[in-house]
């Protein structure tokens, strides 16, 4: 299933968001438990009305990239 993440990289660290996620912690380090978006203008909506506001909120110093991701179903 192709589905878009929004990645997110602290220097040489990338963590994935996944709004889901308790405890204030919003992002994973582990692609596959990344939040799915279904198409590429959701994920734009969700980086431009969530993320981003998230990740100034924390004050963190950071880049976001949206990726294509083909998760496997089994």
């Amino acid at each position: 299933m192709k589905t878009y993440i929004i990645a997110i990289s602290f220097a040489d660290n990338t963590e994935y968001w996944n709004s889901s996620l308790v405890n204030d912690e919003n992002t994973t380090q582990h692609i596959d438990s990344a939040e799915g978006l279904e198409t590429l203008e959701l994920a734009e909506l969700t980086l431009n009305k969530y993320v981003k506001p998230y990740a100034k909120k924390k004050g963190w110093k950071v880049s976001f990239l949206i990726e294509e991701y083909n998760f496997t179903e089994e």
